[in-house]
């Protein structure tokens, strides 16, 4: 059965992803220097370091020069190292809006509300 869960504004956290459009904004924000070049899988880089905002560990990001686009993430944190690495994208692919819907019988449900219903 097709199943699908929303997660509430209130426990949606920052990710990623929200920064790409302005990823160099959100390095100067986070006082990145740049600290080296290198080639990653093709796509010539510069590459800055940083400690997170949020205090959850040191971060690299291999910076792609043609557009300001992260090929590689490193974070060190409390988890050990975390490795985030594009390996295969398409950029301006046209995108069509069925391809973001949800079958008709998707049950939906509300992430945090399934706990309440099941100790009723």
């Amino acid at each position: 059965k097709n199943k699908a869960v929303k997660i509430p504004k209130s426990m949606q956290r920052p990710n990623l992803a929200d920064s790409l459009p302005h990823y160099e904004e959100f390095l100067k924000k986070n006082h990145a220097r740049k600290i080296g070049s290198e080639s990653v899988r093709g796509y010539e880089t510069n590459i800055y370091k940083y400690m997170d905002s949020e205090g959850l560990g040191e971060t690299k990001v291999w910076l792609w020069i043609v557009r300001p686009l992260p090929i590689k993430i490193e974070r060190i944190g409390n988890d050990g190292l975390m490795i985030i690495e594009l390996t295969n994208f398409e950029l301006d692919a046209p995108l069509l809006d069925a391809q973001f819907q949800l079958p008709v019988e998707t049950e939906i449900s509300v992430m945090g509300l399934e706990k309440k219903e099941e100790e009723t």
